[in-house]
């Protein structure tokens, strides 16, 4: 290559010294252009969704581990794939992720990808394509927002959209707690200008890193490697932290668009600000997904799945056994503000709550929760008349804690779901009432004792457990129908005592975000 360089430059010299300017320059441009021809892999010059170039790209920063690589490339779609990044701690919010959205949308370019070696062993049962990325610091119990443990577990994510973007694919990153209601990707082709495009986050013009489509481009590759040189080894704050940083950093080589947050909702818009508490509340017929987030723990989160009927995870036979029995009961009655100026409602509901729980525990049946009056539900503004689930008024996360030893709850819309049995939605006992002093003046002037039900008077005006287990012991059906339950239980018989102490540690209040656990 030297030698021919050489004898070019002294045929040029000879045309230059014989005054052929014009031949001169003709040979100039033929020899750029057999350079050009030797070197187009060097040159950036291609519009920035070419493949090819998006390959040049990613022949500069190679991925070690080849299998990760031939997978995502394999369920991709047009170039496109997408992502969810899960540990074994939240194995059932990826399979609830994959039956409420990918399996039911028949959505096939998407890939759980696990952190620890056990994740995915929950998943493949089901026929969700997951693979093994690596092994995190093992978790017994899913992480809250704000812990080191979440930091760590969101900052793992930048890592793998990377690598991911590596495989020469624009990524969709979709967090467990979403759900489609259509499939999101379509949406995405009017945005093909962009490089990164994500929930707008309702803390101001920033990122929601849960959901979110980066495009495999140099701004988008840029963005994310930006993201992953600031995330320190241990990081102190989440993903969404490092991702907006790094954003404001990038802003005029990364192109950044933000979807409709009347499209693509974030949890306190969906639920809090649409008044979408139960199965059938205010459907939103023109959202794309849902993003059951500004809810602190996992807990807390899949129990408001449940309540509005977005949870198909039917865990050790949650939904479908048969030969489970269960109690029932309503809060009929709106205390309203007694002589003294206290609202009692909610007060009087924790009574209920407690009495359905002990006498759950004495018969072993399981709790089908109420509907809690709105009224005192910490930082929520309710519609006239509305009725609120326990999340509103109670931690979740602490509850379930309790509850190994205390026996099962089901949410209040339990027997709507699709999976119960039908033996058990036509097994539910004439309705009964435990008659007590709330339905007899002049305790509530506002209540009065129903008619046609079932009523069983205590001797005194505590009821005992005894008297529980001689009256609904023996009974055949499978749901238990209270008609309410304010009642107080004799405290000081052993075996109520022994609940009353337990529960007292589980039933604690909180607001709707469930930030006081």
């Amino acid at each position: 290559m030297g030698s021919l360089i050489s004898r070019t430059l002294q045929i040029l010299k000879k045309m230059l010294a014989a005054g052929r300017k014009t031949l001169l320059i003709t040979v100039c441009v033929v020899v750029i252009i057999i350079w050009l021809g030797f070197n187009k892999k060097n040159l950036i010059i291609k519009p920035i969704n070419n493949s090819e170039f998006r390959h040049e790209i990613i022949t500069k920063t190679p991925i070690e581990n080849e299998s990760f690589v031939q997978n995502v490339q394999r369920y991709a779609l047009n170039g496109v794939i997408a992502v969810a990044t899960f540990d074994v701690t939240y194995a059932s919010m990826a399979l609830n992720l994959y039956l409420t959205s990918f399996k039911k949308l028949n959505i096939d370019n998407y890939l759980f990808i696990a952190t620890d070696n056990l994740g995915c062993e929950k998943l493949k049962p089901f026929g969700a394509h997951c693979i093994h990325y690596m092994n995190s610091k093992k978790a017994k119990r899913a992480s809250v927002y704000g812990s080191p443990d979440y930091n760590i577990n969101t900052c793992l994510k930048p890592k793998i959209v990377l690598d991911s973007l590596k495989c020469g694919l624009d990524i969709l990153l979709v967090d467990l707690d979403i759900v489609f209601f259509q499939n999101p990707l379509p949406f995405f082709t009017k945005y093909r200008d962009f490089d990164f495009i994500s929930q707008l986050d309702p803390s101001g013009n920033s990122v929601n890193s849960g959901f979110f489509l980066v495009r495999n481009t140099i701004g988008g590759i840029r963005l994310f490697e930006e993201i992953n040189k600031i995330i320190p080894k241990k990081p102190t704050r989440n993903d969404q932290d490092y991702v907006n940083n790094a954003v404001r950093r990038l802003g005029k080589i990364t192109r950044i668009q933000y979807l409709p947050t009347d499209i693509f909702p974030l949890g306190n818009k969906f639920f809090n600000a649409g008044h979408r508490m139960f199965v059938g509340d205010n459907p939103c017929k023109k959202c794309v997904i849902m993003h059951n987030n500004y809810i602190s723990s996992v807990e807390a989160k899949i129990y408001r799945f449940k309540e509005y009927g977005l949870w198909l995870v039917d865990e050790h036979l949650y939904y479908s056994d048969t030969n489970r029995k269960y109690i029932k009961y309503d809060n009929p009655v709106d205390f309203n503000v007694n002589k003294h100026g206290i609202d009692t409602t909610i007060e009087m509901e924790l009574v209920s709550l407690k009495a359905a729980l002990i006498i759950g525990q004495i018969l072993n049946r399981t709790v089908i929760l109420p509907k809690f009056h709105c009224r005192g539900a910490k930082g929520y503004k309710p519609l006239p008349g509305q009725m609120c689930h326990f999340a509103m008024h109670f931690a979740v996360r602490r509850f379930n804690y309790y509850l190994p030893a205390l026996g099962a709850y089901r949410e209040s819309v339990f027997l709507e779901h699709p999976l119960v049995p039908e033996s058990t939605k036509k097994s539910i006992s004439k309705l009964i009432l435990i008659d007590g002093p709330v339905w007899h003046k002049p305790y509530n002037a506002t209540s009065r004792r129903p008619d046609h039900v079932r009523i069983y008077d205590p001797k005194e005006h505590h009821i005992s457990s005894s008297e529980i287990k001689k009256w609904f012991l023996a009974e055949s059906a499978k749901v238990l129908s209270f008609h309410s339950l304010y009642n107080e239980f004799d405290k000081e018989e052993d075996e109520i005592r022994d609940i009353l102490i337990k529960l007292n540690k589980a039933i604690v209040r909180s607001n709707f975000l469930q930030i006081r656990q």
